[in-house]
């Protein structure tokens, strides 16, 4: 079958994603054409994998890496018109969008007559990410697309229902495991150990409740004093979020700051579960992250996240409870190895369960 890829995010969860689909295509056979943003973060591993299957075909687009350039480059309309002449010129089967993005949905605006297969990550925009004239692009790629593949099973009536689009045309594949952030040569053994220390990983926004898991801990320090959290990702603190952490002192460790792949792997050395304490969900990439390391999770029974949590690899808990959510961290920490355990779960689940192979051939299915 002759793919062609189009993923035109820069940095996160996006290249990683569209790389480990890519990857897992090229080894069933498929002939894969990538259109990439040429900032793109991980593009070395991009070309490491061109270089083990060399009918692997690799385009490179300049897309924006500030503000400025987003605006400037978004308006040339002849940036478009070059990523259509580079999908022609592929005469590809079928066209694969494994996140959608601002760039890739304009370039729905150029393609026509075109099957177009599109993974929808978040079927609503969150609270703090809102915004009327994307949301209204986005709609148009969905709405565009061929076939829609969901990451949570829940979410398809909503699809549905938003979008107008037929079941027969949606797909529900799993978020496949994350374990592209552990080194080769890591020893998981080391994490068969008690830290008493709880982590909160990813961007901060609003929607992810991070005021609720801080809420918690100010709980939590008044029963259990060995336990501390860090908080790991970049985005704006509410002021709330800063007066809490002011409070907990030196209960909370804060590296708010852009994480870089390479740096990924390092914060979850020293950690004992992950905590999601969102108050609005989809489904979460950290989940299936904190599994790859060996971690099992805490997360809200909202959106899409009961399907990633097994009762032996993580805890659901209501959204926005603080009470609840410091009980069951202190519930949990009663009986340590039971946290190690779970990990041990959650591991063997997402290795043997998660695989971007499974992943990948479902999505074939899909396709033909």
């Amino acid at each position: 079958m002759n793919i062609t890829v189009i993923s035109l995010g820069r940095k996160g969860a996006s290249p990683i994603f569209a790389y480990e689909m890519v990857a897992a295509l090229v080894k069933q056979g498929c002939n894969i054409t990538c259109i990439l943003s040429e900032y793109i973060e991980n593009i070395h591993k991009f070309i490491n994998l061109k270089e083990q299957y060399p009918y692997l075909n690799l385009f490179f687009i300049k897309t924006y890496r500030s503000k400025f350039q987003f605006i400037i480059n978004t308006l040339n309309i002849f940036n478009f018109i070059k990523l259509k002449k580079m999908v022609n010129n592929a005469e590809p089967d079928c066209i694969y969008i494994p996140m959608i993005s601002i760039w890739s949905s304009i370039l729905c605006f150029f393609l026509f007559n075109k099957k177009i297969i599109t993974t929808i990550h978040d079927v609503n925009m969150h609270i703090g990410e809102k915004n009327i004239f994307f949301e209204k692009i986005y709609t148009y790629a969905i709405k565009k697309s061929t076939k829609i593949i969901v990451l949570s099973q829940g979410f398809i009536s909503q699809i549905i229902n938003k979008y107008g689009i037929l079941q027969e045309n949606i797909c529900w594949i799993p978020h496949a495991n994350f374990n592209y952030y552990v080194p080769p040569n890591d020893d998981c053994s080391v994490k068969n150990k008690i830290f008493n220390k709880i982590l909160f990983f990813g961007r901060i926004y609003e929607y992810k409740g991070l005021s609720v898991l801080l809420k918690a801990m100010n709980i939590l320090e008044k029963t259990n004093k060995n336990i501390c959290l860090k908080i790991v990702g970049s985005g704006k603190l509410s002021k709330e979020e800063k007066i809490l952490i002011e409070k907990l002192g030196d209960k909370v460790e804060l590296i708010n700051r852009w994480i870089n792949e390479d740096d990924v792997h390092s914060f979850f050395k020293d950690i004992d579960l992950t905590v999601l304490p969102y108050i609005e969900a989809s489904q979460s990439g950290v989940i299936v992250l904190s599994y790859g390391m060996k971690k099992p999770v805490i997360a809200s029974d909202i959106g899409g996240l009961p399907e990633q949590i097994l009762p032996n690899t993580g805890i659901l808990v209501p959204p926005g409870n603080e009470k609840i959510l410091a009980q069951t961290i202190i519930d949990l920490y009663k009986t340590p190895e039971k946290i190690i355990e779970m990990g041990n779960n959650a591991y063997e689940y997402a290795a043997n369960e998660l695989t971007w192979e499974r992943s990948a051939e479902k999505l074939i299915n899909f396709m033909t």
